[in-house]
């Protein structure tokens, strides 16, 4: 049987009733007898009061015969017993057995009580008359003298019966009361676990689904105020999840309208949500098991979502998976522990980056050979004609730019497409000395100071002496080319051995604060005029960041207008 409210309140007012008539009824019997008893006891003694002058009288006329004739009527009468004690505990009289045959009483309670002038009371078993025995004593005095005690007996089992009569007619009142009560409460609990009953019920057929499930009561106190609110929130969520019932078909809508493959993994590897593109292409055709392991046919995307389902990081990988590369992006969704994957096919942008690549890499191949043949004839020409001399340094200037930035192009395209260089310990030190040399002459010229300073005499590191080369020089170019006085300062420290910092800093013109988020673009020239006017190709900075990007290292850029500029580079060098 279900433990439903009814029987809850049913049963507790069932208990508690009976409880409190079962303590009632015992306090009632144990009052009852007790004031009995104490009546009984009063009224023996008024008797005993009433009686012990006609017994003094006869003990003053030593008629005992006619005193025990008169206990023996007395008794009959009263249903009393009657015995009278002399002062030294000896029965003279006695209404119900042979006072000869009695024993000595000095030593009874209420005879000890009443010899010190006192009302004797005392309950006991009566070995004479095999019963319990409630005694009342009171001492007879003449002349201020002592003479005798006289005391009465009284059963107490007819104090047992009347009480129980008495006790047996108030507990039929109480069963009275207590049928009576019961079927108040029983009314009471089911007008109570009625409308509750309803709410229930109406709470399961939500609970399934059905949030069309009022609750219909005509009550006006508070289950009637709780069926009107339970009604307005069936209402406002019926509204809500029709609302949410459209937004999730919009949703899966937009998920299956998008053409890359799109899948969702919970804490546990369970595949949880998927798009049509995503089954089409990674699941295997037969597969309806829900663990990714299981499911998804491709050992790389398998591996990749092994090692990124559970990282709490965004990721955002390339993957090349057959013939066709794909970019994955992972993202984790913190709230329900579940992960979301999308895969962009970006095979035909990879080939559209080997078209430019080619492009750039056959362009800059056929230019460098012809500037080169122009420029070798260049210097062989007659320089001793005056108006020759400006012309030919002109066309000598811009063939030396084309050949700079043919060469940039190829270290460019060399660097985006992840190459590998071959690493070896290069000794940093002697590799700056050599760059020294090349921007001596060019630092004199525009009497700029030129400051090397290294952390020790030998720093071995582990790395491509060209592509470190390559850096030193571009970011040296860059510092050379908005610098015209003061100086340059070229800084190197290794630290932990096992990450190496470069430091160029100078006190050239600064980069305008607009501008520093696009140094490292491509072409991007600051201050146009001074590249003009300079032989620079615009990819230096490009350069640099893309060998950064080699070796996982990082670059802070720091820049103020007219007092310089300093670049910080942090490459982690480990073998």
């Amino acid at each position: 049987m279900k433990n439903t409210f009814f029987l809850k309140i049913f049963s507790a007012s069932v208990a508690l009733i009976i409880m409190i008539t079962t303590i009632i009824l015992v306090i009632n019997f144990h009052i009852i007898h007790s004031n009995y008893k104490k009546t009984t006891t009063k009224n023996l003694s008024n008797i005993l009061e009433v009686f012990n002058v006609n017994i003094a009288e006869h003990l003053e006329n030593n008629t005992i015969v006619e005193l025990n004739d008169l206990l023996s009527d007395i008794s009959q009468s009263t249903g009393v017993r009657f015995t009278i004690i002399k002062n030294d505990g000896q029965i003279i009289a006695e209404s119900d057995k042979d006072y000869l045959k009695m024993e000595n009483h000095n030593n009874r309670p209420e005879i000890i009580q009443a010899m010190q002038n006192k009302t004797g009371i005392a309950s006991r078993y009566s070995s004479s008359l095999n019963a319990e025995m409630l005694y009342i004593a009171k001492p007879i005095f003449k002349n201020d003298k002592l003479i005798a005690v006289t005391r009465v007996s009284y059963l107490l089992r007819d104090i047992k019966e009347i009480t129980d009569n008495i006790f047996l007619n108030v507990l039929k009142f109480g069963v009275i009361l207590v049928f009576i009560s019961l079927l108040l409460v029983y009314w009471f609990s089911k007008s109570l676990s009625k409308p509750i009953k309803k709410l229930v019920n109406s709470s399961k057929k939500i609970a399934k689904g059905d949030f069309n499930a009022k609750v219909l009561l005509k009550n006006t106190d508070e289950f009637g105020f709780l069926a009107q609110n339970f009604n307005l929130m069936i209402d406002k969520l019926n509204s809500q999840m029709q609302e949410l019932n459209n937004q999730k078909n919009e949703l899966n809508n937009i998920i299956t309208s998008i053409n890359e493959p799109l899948c969702v993994i919970n804490n546990n590897g369970e595949i949880i949500l998927c798009n049509k593109s995503f089954q089409d292409f990674m699941l295997n055709c037969t597969s309806d098991l829900s663990h990714y392991w299981e499911a998804i046919k491709s050992p790389e995307i398998k591996e990749f979502i092994r090692k990124t389902y559970q990282d709490e990081k965004i990721q955002t990988l390339e993957l090349k998976i057959d013939n066709n590369y794909y970019l994955a992006k992972v993202s984790k969704v913190l709230s329900k522990n579940e992960t979301i994957f999308i895969f962009y096919n970006i095979t035909e942008l990879k080939a559209l980056e080997q078209v430019k690549k080619d492009l750039i890499e056959n362009v800059s191949h056929e230019l460098r050979t012809p500037l080169t043949a122009i420029n070798g004839f260049l210097e062989s020409l007659d320089f001793e004609k005056q108006e020759n001399v400006e012309i030919i340094n002109i066309i000598k200037r811009n063939t030396l730019r084309l050949i700079n930035l043919t060469q940039d192009l190829l270290v460019l395209s060399k660097l985006e497409h992840s190459v590998i260089a071959e690493k070896h310990n290069v000794n940093i030190n002697n590799l700056i000395e050599q760059i020294k040399k090349m921007f001596v002459k060019a630092m004199s010229e525009k009497k700029i100071d030129f400051i090397v300073n290294t952390s020790s005499d030998e720093i071995i590191v582990y790395a491509n002496e060209y592509e470190l080369e390559q850096l030193i020089i571009n970011l040296l170019q860059n510092a050379l080319q908005y610098t015209e006085k003061g100086y340059i300062k070229l800084e190197i420290i290794l630290q932990n051995t096992n990450n190496l910092v470069l430091r160029v800093s100078d006190s050239g013109i600064g980069i305008p604060t607009k501008d520093l988020d696009r140094i490292f673009e491509r072409f991007y020239v600051v201050n146009k005029s001074r590249s003009k006017k300079h032989s620079g190709t615009g990819l230096g900075l490009s350069i640099v960041k893309h060998i950064i990007l080699q070796y996982n290292g990082k670059i802070n850029v720091q820049s103020e207008e007219a007092k310089g500029t300093t670049f910080e580079i942090s490459l982690p060098i480990i073998k």
